[in-house]
């Protein structure tokens, strides 16, 4: 049924009134939607871990749904809003690097949100969440079609370092988010066995199975639930012991 469908927020707002208010203009365009908060604790205007984030999020909510991302510094400049269907979803972000993960490929439409009668009457420069990307939301919820929203395109902005870049001998990666508990996940994908991961000045030969089997207090690595892999420290913050914040270069050694 037309504005039934399940919406995700994924933001940088943290447990700001901003959430909130995104929420009340969503349902009051579309009051049978169901919003989930996906996360909103990335750091801030942090793309690359709210790129990255959404990457690894999105196949666990049903086609139909409506993934709304604003993870945005550039608010009220000249950057593109965006409306992509892709995987039998609808994606809403900036153009600015959140939607690296989706292949030209996989795009069955991608349109420049700029069809201002889906707006608030007022647009704040500063807060596009709730007054552009929450009612067009709403609107798509009730059956929109995103042909109404703007012009197609097929040029998006994308991230270089979403994924590791492979390198004589192994691959190039990054630390992309910091969880709560302070582990340090990267993009390097546990589908490769390496023969070390190297991390600031740290060495890592072999891999733990469960948080249970590491070491008190020392730094180890782990298959993490993102099937990357991860730097942790039993009972302690990896992030407080390597002093590594987001972005940090690790290297997969494969040979």
């Amino acid at each position: 049924m037309r504005g039934m469908s399940l919406i995700g927020l994924a933001t940088d707002f943290g447990d700001s009134v901003y959430v909130g208010e995104m929420k009340a203009v969503i349902l009051a365009r579309a009051p049978a939607a169901r919003v989930v908060d996906l996360f909103h604790s990335v750091s801030p205007q942090c793309v690359l871990e709210g790129a990255f984030l959404l990457s690894k999020s999105w196949p666990f909510f049903p086609e139909g749904s409506i993934l709304v991302a604003v993870v945005d510094p550039g608010v009220g400049s000249d950057r593109r809003i965006l409306a992509v269907r892709a995987h039998r979803r609808t994606f809403l972000a900036p153009d600015n690097g959140l939607l690296s993960f989706i292949s030209k490929s996989d795009v069955e439409d991608m349109r420049v949100v700029e069809n201002r009668s889906f707006f608030l009457p007022h647009v704040s420069a500063t807060f596009h969440g709730r007054d552009i990307f929450a009612p067009v939301a709403g609107a798509l919820a009730k059956g929109t079609p995103l042909a109404k929203l703007g012009r197609r395109t097929s040029a998006p902005v994308r991230l270089s370092d979403l994924s590791p870049v492979r390198r004589a001998g192994g691959l190039e990666g990054k630390i992309v988010h910091v969880d709560r508990f302070g582990n340090l996940v990267t993009n390097l994908s546990t589908r490769h066995a390496p023969r070390a991961i190297v991390a600031g000045r740290r060495r890592f030969r072999s891999a733990v199975r469960t948080y249970s089997d590491a070491p008190e207090g020392r730094p180890v690595i782990l298959k993490g639930s993102f099937d990357t892999w991860e730097i942790v420290v039993k009972n302690g913050s990896a992030a407080h012991f390597l002093k590594l914040p987001i972005g940090s270069p690790v290297r997969q050694e494969l040979s």
